[in-house]
């Protein structure tokens, strides 16, 4: 039996602890004792009989940094990362809970901190990632906003200064100290789930990809609608600054609409909500979303990958970068359509009327769910659990 620990430090989008969650139940069946260490204990993808510690994460606000973030170091350095006073604390403070949990194994998804505390304390560790927290192994770390023209200068400079201080602390413990920032994310074993296709960045050439796992095993709502006129699913928070004219226009256009919205209020759904618009708080079913003609989401990737899994096409309206990226990739599959939220925002109208009646969407959808057909996600839960238990020491 070996103590793993699962961490989650970066990013306020709960996918990230549900898509390790049946890895974790898979361990757990194993024999294996499971802590979960996350950034949000609210998030409502927490439903487990395992131990749940919140994880150390950076608050403050950091002036005099680069702004938008052009690389992975840039980023660090938003969360801590641009002082090692700043840095040593978090390590501290993670070293305690690995301490506490009696922790040889760690899994970090999202979570560099993790990592760099696992290397301090010579334990195994292992990424865990759909592609976004896993830069490529290069050097420097490329530039995330490809359509922007970024002098290689700016992206050594960068990883540079936040080499000094991971490297600072690093000292301090008696490690050696490492030449590149893809060398804070070496770990044990990196496990790629997603399709080299929606890779968020171009040219990675040394990670093996092991196919997305999208289902918690969460059980769902069910929904009946006409059958005689098109269906969209639609998954959008009421917050989304353009959820009400989203809602309006699939009124406009009349079709089936099921609207997932988690957190909605009653008023809003009593407003909205007809014979031809369902809105629930809670998932629909994966049956229900099989039975869609497109559908409307952020770009999130697991539910990116579960719609291609069902052949759907989808207009991607996402909320910052990462979901950005993915909705880039999906439109070069033609797959779909993606929104820059940067932009002023689009008459919805048209754009959900050329998803749905340009037959090359649909017929691109089934051509990448053909291809991938042959990824079984138990299997891959079954061979990441195993690889993940056989990095403990006791089990070497």
């Amino acid at each position: 039996m070996s103590r793993i620990a699962f961490a989650w430090e970066l990013g306020n989008n709960q996918g990230v602890i549900e898509k390790m969650l049946p890895i974790a139940k898979k361990l757990e069946d194993m024999g294996h004792e499971v802590t979960l260490i996350v950034r949000d204990l609210n998030a409502s993808a927490i439903k487990s009989p395992w131990r749940v510690l919140q994880a150390p994460v950076w608050l403050s606000e950091t002036k005099g940094i680069p702004e938008p973030p052009l690389n992975y170091s840039e980023m660090l350095l938003h969360f801590g990362y641009h002082d090692y006073k700043t840095l040593l604390p978090l390590v501290n403070g993670w070293q305690e809970l690995f301490k506490l949990c009696k922790t040889e194994v760690v899994v970090a998804s999202h979570a560099p901190t993790a990592l760099l505390t696992a290397k301090v304390m010579d334990l195994p560790s292992a990424v865990f990632s759909s592609g976004f927290s896993l830069p490529p192994r290069q050097d420097p770390m490329p530039n995330m906003r490809p359509w922007l023209n970024v002098p290689v200068e700016r992206l050594k400079s960068s990883d540079q200064f936040l080499l000094k201080s991971i490297n600072q602390v690093l000292a301090i413990f008696g490690k050696e100290s490492i030449s590149s920032v893809s060398s804070l994310l070496e770990s044990s074993r990196r496990f790629l789930c997603s399709y080299p296709q929606l890779d968020y960045y171009v040219d990675r050439k040394d990670d093996e990809f092991f196919g997305p796992i999208t289902d918690s095993g969460e059980v769902n709502v069910t929904a009946r609608f006409k059958k005689d006129i098109k269906t969209i699913f639609v998954y959008l928070k009421s917050d989304h600054k353009d959820f009400i004219p989203v809602l309006e226009q699939l009124n406009a256009i009349g079709v089936n609409a099921l609207v997932y919205s988690p957190n909605i209020s009653q008023n809003l759904k009593k407003k909205y909500a007809s014979k031809t618009m369902i809105i629930s708080e809670k998932k629909f079913d994966v049956d229900v979303l099989k039975r869609c003609d497109i559908a409307i989401t952020y770009g999130g990737h697991g539910m990116v990958s579960t719609l291609l899994r069902y052949k759907v096409p989808m207009l991607v309206l996402p909320t910052h970068l990462e979901q950005f990226l993915l909705g880039l990739r999906v439109q070069e599959l033609g797959i779909g359509l993606v929104v820059n939220s940067d932009a002023p925002p689009p008459s919805y109208q048209p754009l959900l009327q050329k998803l749905l009646n340009e037959p090359a969407f649909k017929e691109n959808a089934l051509k990448f769910a053909n291809e991938h057909a042959a990824n079984d996600q138990h299997l891959q839960v079954d061979r990441i659990a195993t690889e993940i238990a056989a990095l403990s020491k006791g089990n070497n």
